[in-house]
């Protein structure tokens, strides 16, 4: 039975034919190993006689759609390079299979490749949203330490009076130079020489 006219309940994924006979038509695919070719046993059929008995087989590889060519006669490609070997394909990626192009289209979104990147495999993982956790209750922030009171200034110690001083002593007289007490000292012998010289004369003429 082709695949076209089966029904498209649980699919995987699906094929949007944009050329040949099945043209606008979307094929589906119920099974992580499909096999597609012109052949009535492949699970897409392509009747068209630029696809190949067996054309191509497409696998789900730990959650990434990976599309094998099977030696095909015209070739099978990926985003309009065609593919040896095998190459991941991206949602939306064009798919052609000799002559025949279609879009692919996965409806499980577990996982995928980045389209345009044929060689490389991009890991889409859908995780559950994890519920909001409320917001903390905001806490006063601590109120900034109030700045410590400035130390007293140290006053100067108090000078002490100063200390009453003694009454000035009297100065000596002072002494008279040594030339003038000797000058007068010998006035004084001077004059008692004189008066015993008087005295003796005067002696002297009364005998």
């Amino acid at each position: 039975m082709p695949a076209a006219s089966r029904p498209s309940s649980a699919n995987l994924a699906s094929f949007l034919v944009r050329g040949g006979a099945l043209k606008g038509q979307r094929l589906a695919v119920r099974t992580p190993v499909v096999n597609i070719g012109r052949a009535d046993y492949n699970d897409l059929v392509f009747p068209d006689e630029s696809v190949s008995t067996s054309h191509a087989k497409l696998q789900r590889r730990e959650g990434v759609w990976v599309i094998v060519d099977l030696d095909s006669t015209n070739g099978t490609f990926v985003d309009g390079e065609q593919i040896k070997g095998e190459a991941p394909l991206a949602p939306g990626s064009t798919v052609r299979f000799g002559e025949v192009g279609t879009v692919f289209e996965p409806t499980d979104e577990t996982v995928g490749v980045e389209k345009g990147g044929s060689t490389r495999v991009m890991e889409v993982m859908t995780m559950s949203p994890q519920p909001a956790k409320p917001a903390a209750a905001a806490r006063p922030s601590p109120a900034p330490p109030a700045p410590a009171a400035p130390a007293p200034a140290k006053s100067a110690p108090a000078k002490s009076a100063p200390a009453k001083s003694a009454p000035a002593k009297p100065k000596p007289a002072a002494k008279q130079p040594v030339a003038q007490q000797k000058k007068g000292k010998g006035c004084g012998g001077s004059a008692a020489v004189l008066l015993l010289a008087v005295i003796g004369l005067v002696y002297w003429v009364f005998i």
